[in-house]
């Protein structure tokens, strides 16, 4: 309601589009050409079944970034996940108004957290 509401604007065929078809529209071709499709797959389905298991020995470092705004999967999960992992996990919570989409599109909290994470160098 507060992103869109029930917002229109004219098409070419002088049909009504509702603004939230239109940001759906537009993110979905931006995306085809940031992402790999069997990627996103492969991706969305290691989130789905991802399941914690305590491992003592696991010398592993975790990186969880959430969204304050991504109802999918709420901040209060991710926190109680680096809660289980403990000292090997580091939870950032993160400012974005975009929901869900923001992990696909809020670059500019999240990179330079996973540029740290893994000590990679920024590109100039």
């Amino acid at each position: 309601e507060k992103k869109f509401g029930r917002s229109t604007k004219p098409l070419e065929d002088k049909r009504e589009q509702f603004q939230v078809e239109s940001y759906l529209q537009h993110q979905g071709e931006k995306f085809t050409h940031r992402f790999d499709a069997n990627s996103l797959i492969v991706l969305s389905d290691a989130i789905d079944l991802y399941e914690y298991r305590h491992e003592p020995k696991a010398d592993t470092d975790y990186l969880i970034t959430s969204f304050v705004s991504d109802w999918i999967y709420p901040s209060h999960l991710s926190a109680e996940l680096a809660s289980l992992i403990g000292v090997n996990a580091v939870h950032h919570d993160l400012p974005s108004p975009l929901g869900h989409d923001s992990f696909l599109l809020d670059d500019v909290h999240q990179a330079p957290l996973v540029t740290e994470f893994f000590g990679v160098l920024p590109r100039e």
